[in-house]
């Protein structure tokens, strides 16, 4: 009986429980135009690599879904959509958003539960900001709704969709709905000038980075709680990286025990039936 007890403890730890990895948090570096990896418990970059032949990029989303896991950016200068490598930082050019005249696209976030990329754009006009899905295989933006919001430095999704987008100037959060564009505050922060904010997929763990602004010069990584207003500083991402434009995550990784249970299970039933048949 004491080494059925032992043999359902172990299935529970090795199936219903088993830890993951925290996945990988990237940034996007657009003063110095590469690609990087963030620590999620000092805020330092290291460099993956140049987003060549990409001439500048912005806001950075992914698809944290393993079996679909892709990063993408925005060109804010040439108007276009790239799907960025996360081993060598390139972009390979998707496509053009065709966007109307006066208008950029500044922010991206991909909706996991929809499986659909959502975009904001910026312009010198309030009626230039406007939310937009995106096309991942065209790059193709369809005009969703207005936002009305001016200077939205990014956005990023949670793992039930939901669309978040920052103003810069402010330290405001919205919570931007994605039929009718409507932007509903949730939390103010206590620094401004947040470039972007990404969600962890294994728990929900918000993350931002800032840029310089007119009245700060912070270049850092933060721990974001929404729920409380508050931002924890992690510290700066990169001395030289004067503007992390884009933060996004990598899937979440399971951890390697989780295969090895899958064995030790089995393994420890034919030594037990073994000792069984000695014992007879």
């Amino acid at each position: 009986m004491k080494c059925l007890h032992a043999v359902m403890a172990l299935l529970w730890l090795c199936f219903v429980c088993p830890l993951a990895h925290a996945s990988i948090m990237y940034g996007a570096g657009f003063s110095r135009k590469q690609l990087y990896t963030l620590s999620q418990t000092t805020g330092a970059g290291t460099v993956i690599g140049s987003i060549s032949p990409m001439t500048d990029i912005r806001d950075i989303a992914s698809d944290t879904r393993p079996e679909a896991f892709a990063i993408w950016g925005t060109s804010q200068g040439t108007g276009q959509l790239f799907q960025m490598n996360p081993t060598t930082g390139r972009g390979t050019l998707v496509g053009s958003y065709l966007l109307p005249t006066g208008q950029e696209m500044r922010t991206l976030a991909f909706d996991i539960v929809g499986g659909k990329l959502y975009g904001t754009s910026d312009g010198t006009t309030g009626s230039a900001i406007n939310l937009y899905e995106i096309n991942t295989t065209t790059g193709k933006a369809t005009f969703v709704a207005p936002v009305g919001i001016a200077t939205l430095g990014g956005m990023g999704a949670d793992a039930l969709g939901n669309l978040y987008a920052m103003k810069e100037d402010t330290g405001q959060v919205f919570l931007i709905d994605k039929l009718l564009g409507t932007p509903t505050l949730v939390s103010t922060l206590p620094v401004t000038y947040i470039s972007d904010l990404a969600f962890r997929p294994e728990d929900g763990q918000v993350f931002a980075v800032t840029h310089p602004g007119p009245v700060t010069s912070d270049t850092s990584t933060y721990k974001i709680d929404l729920a409380r207003n508050t931002a924890t500083l992690l510290g700066p991402y990169d001395q030289s990286e004067t503007t992390m434009a884009g933060l996004a995550f990598g899937p979440a990784v399971p951890e390697p025990a989780f295969a090895s249970g899958m064995v030790c299970v089995p393994t420890l039933l034919l030594s037990r039936r073994r000792r069984s048949a000695a014992g007879n």
